[in-house]
């Protein structure tokens, strides 16, 4: 269909449009007018979307957003589409971008995160509106620097693209085209059935008022079809248009999503929301039509959060909301793996009595490295974040996501469950494959980060001037590489706990000592500044900081450079060729691991020929009395 054969229909369906329009707001309106004796056919019962009355159901603001120069001829554009084709079209950009256009406005906020710019319309689908777009760059070459492609995002409701969305780059920035929505729920999925709908439809089937605003590009003001939404946004206030629970029980993620904006946005939770989210059904709601993966989504969005402050705040707000449980649920019959509970996890006998204790020994965990973290540099010498390589480009969200979920996770050490046909699986891979959704590569290194604190037991309590010393540290190293320094931290951290330590200090909002998870705003940590202040206060966290201190400097000593990429001087071929008569069979392992334990302890100064001397000395005997 070309361009002009489209408006022309359009014009002659703009009637049935506008008479559908209305008969959706009557229904939404008869559904959930707040007096039931509201006759909905009066004109005063479709009230003006431009009132300022804060106490109307609908209100705007005039004051004009600061718009970089980018989305000013972006909506400059759009607008001059609508008028050189004459369409009857409201462009209104929605969610993220309205909201923290009016936090950067009010000062709330000091910088913008990017934010995708979704554009709602009330009467074209975004496709056709797109095409129309498209063809307009095209022929008034206003944006000759970019392709103007369409790409269309189907439908993905477990991705939470319940619409067919239309996605163009415009003067170098994505745009979505969206149309405006209604939703119905069903009680067993969170997946909505969908259908066009009016803007105060849209408004008050959104997650939160916060994010219900809407700035009409065409009349260059905001939209609050809730009319709860941008005094919410000056109250800092987390709150749902529609009643809490039955938003949550609608989509039972919007909680975990609350609690994020929370912590991010630094703002209260409504006590009506905070009881909603407490409510076991809700729980159960959370398990049953929320899929692992979208969970595991949001608590990623909360894990790589730059400032560890809002991290532990945020999973603070899931412990004493009871949603710990749900979101890092364990499985059935546990037991550990060591014969001797305190031998290297002692604080972590009991962790599994209550899912509370359990909770907050995985915060424990947390909160310590975050305030150890937070002077890394002055013990360590590390600047932060840590820099990891792992054979790509590696972004700092990634670290922190692995760094702070091996954290989060140190009480699930030495814990296994009966899997499959009665073997033994460990319970740190159960919750972050299986519940957490955590990709497989992220996984493997959390639990070799874990195999190195089992292995930093032992190796503090070794002379660093020794060969077992230097060893040893060779051997974790090679296990754990790159996050070798990381690995000394939550030894730290492990040490801290297991002798009835603090670093970080939790307080409530009255800045008094939280005990357990009596706090009623999540978790507010308050992290030393100085390190010298400790000696004074408390000599023996003291002694353990310095232990470490020095620990990591007779490791850096070693000059193990990237030790983990050394290969055994000789491999299997050439083993059998050193001995001709042996076989291939276990030995060669055992030769291979013997010739790498005998570089690591003369690195770098060992030569091909001084391994093959040490293992012709070492094993001529051995082969002599056991021919294969």
């Amino acid at each position: 269909m070309t361009v002009n054969t489209f408006v022309q229909t359009q014009m002659h369906v703009q009637v049935s449009q506008n008479i559908y329009a209305l008969l959706h707001k009557m229904v939404f309106l008869s559904k959930h007018s707040p007096s039931k004796s509201q006759t909905i056919l009066t004109s005063s019962s479709f009230p003006s979307p431009y009132s300022t009355m804060s106490s109307h159901p609908n209100s705007i603001s005039t004051s004009p957003l600061p718009l970089s120069p980018i989305e000013r001829q972006i909506f400059d554009t759009l607008l001059s589409v609508i008028t050189t084709y004459n369409l009857n079209l409201t462009l209104r950009v929605a969610g993220g971008w309205v909201r923290d256009k009016v936090l950067l406005q009010n000062g709330i906020i000091r910088e913008l995160r990017n934010v995708d710019i979704d554009i709602a319309l009330d009467t074209m689908l975004g496709r056709e509106f797109a095409e129309i777009v498209q063809q307009y760059l095209l022929e008034s070459h206003s944006d000759s620097s970019h392709k103007h492609s369409v790409a269309i995002i189907q439908r993905n409701p477990d991705q939470s693209k319940h619409l067919e969305t239309a996605r163009m780059m415009m003067f170098g920035l994505w745009i979505d085209l969206v149309n405006l929505r209604t939703e119905e729920y069903s009680n067993e999925s969170r997946i909505p059935l969908i259908s066009i709908g009016t803007p105060h439809e849209d408004a008050l089937r959104r997650d939160l008022t916060i994010n219900a605003c809407f700035y009409n590009i065409n009349l260059n003001i905001i939209e609050d079809f809730t009319g709860e939404g941008l005094n919410d946004l000056h109250r800092k206030l987390i709150k749902t248009p529609l009643p809490p629970l039955t938003t949550l029980l609608d989509d039972p993620l919007r909680a975990l999503r609350a609690i994020r904006f929370a912590s991010r946005l630094q703002f209260c939770i409504d006590p009506n929301l905070k009881d909603a989210m407490r409510d076991t059904r809700v729980h159960l709601a959370l398990m049953n039509k929320v899929s692992r993966e979208r969970i595991g989504t949001e608590i990623d969005a909360i894990l790589v959060e730059s400032n560890p402050v809002l991290v532990i705040h945020a999973l603070g707000l899931i412990v004493q909301l009871n949603l710990f449980d749900t979101v890092f649920e364990l499985p059935l019959g546990l037991h550990q793996k060591y014969a001797d509970p305190r031998a290297k996890t002692p604080s972590h006998r009991h962790a599994f009595e209550s899912y509370s204790k359990f909770a907050w020994n995985c915060m424990r965990f947390l909160i310590e490295h975050c305030a150890l973290k937070s002077v890394s540099k002055t013990l360590f010498g590390q600047s932060e974040p840590q820099e990891i390589d792992c054979g790509v480009k590696c972004e700092n969200a990634w670290v922190l996501r692995v760094e702070r979920l091996s954290a989060l996770t140190m009480p699930l050490m030495g814990w296994t469950y009966s899997g499959k046909k009665g073997k033994d699986v460990e319970v740190i891979k159960y919750v972050l494959s299986e519940r957490l959704k955590v990709r497989v590569k992220e996984v493997d290194v959390i639990c070799k980060i874990h195999k190195g604190v089992e292995m930093m037991v032992d190796i503090g309590e070794i002379r660093a001037d020794s060969d077992e010393f230097r060893l040893k540290v060779g051997l974790l190293m090679r296990c754990v590489e790159d996050w070798w320094k990381f690995v000394v931290q939550l030894s730290c951290v492990n040490e801290i706990i297991r002798n009835g330590h603090e670093f970080g200090r939790v307080v409530s909002e009255t800045n008094e000592s939280a005990d357990e998870i009596s706090y009623i705003n999540g978790i507010q940590l308050e992290i030393p500044s100085e390190l010298e202040s400790i000696s004074e206060s408390n000599p023996e966290l003291h002694r353990i900081l310095m232990k470490y201190q020095q620990l990591y400097s007779n490791m850096e000593s070693l000059c193990f450079d990237k030790i983990w990429t050394m290969k055994p001087m000789l491999n299997g071929k050439q083993i059998l060729e050193l001995f001709p008569n042996l076989r291939a069979g276990e030995i060669i392992g055992t030769l291979i691991d013997d010739q790498i334990q005998f570089q690591l302890l003369n690195h770098p100064n060992y030569t091909l020929h001084s391994v093959k001397s040490h293992l012709q000395s070492k094993y001529a005997h051995y082969l002599e009395t056991h021919p294969e």
